[in-house]
């Protein structure tokens, strides 16, 4: 959901491979982070 929310797309990945993964890392952490807050202080 992150990633179509902030465009993050195949043709992201095509065009600019490190940017998609720098996106993409960024986007992981996030969800984890988003995760952890629910697990632990939830």
């Amino acid at each position: 959901q992150y990633a179509d929310t902030e465009g993050v797309t195949e043709a992201v990945k095509a065009d600019d491979p490190m940017a998609w993964v720098r996106k993409m890392n960024g986007i992981r952490h996030r969800a984890n982070e988003a995760v952890m807050q629910e697990i632990v202080y939830g």
